[in-house]
């Protein structure tokens, strides 16, 4: 299997303040995320809708 890497350069902040894990965990999209359930792993997979809604929460 060929796995393709780029470098990520992150160029602004998307929020000042972090999304705290009991938000997210009260959060009908977000609850399911990766690092909600497997909070050990280093390199979390999200989903679209997944983003779209962590978009949504941006103040």
């Amino acid at each position: 299997m060929n796995r393709i890497y780029s470098k990520i350069r992150f160029t602004s902040k998307l929020r000042e303040l972090p999304l705290l894990r009991e938000d997210l965990k009260q959060d009908p999209v977000l609850k399911t995320l990766m690092v909600i359930r497997q909070p050990n792993a280093t390199n979390y997979k999200v989903t679209q809708h997944e983003w779209q809604r962590v978009h949504e929460l941006r103040r």
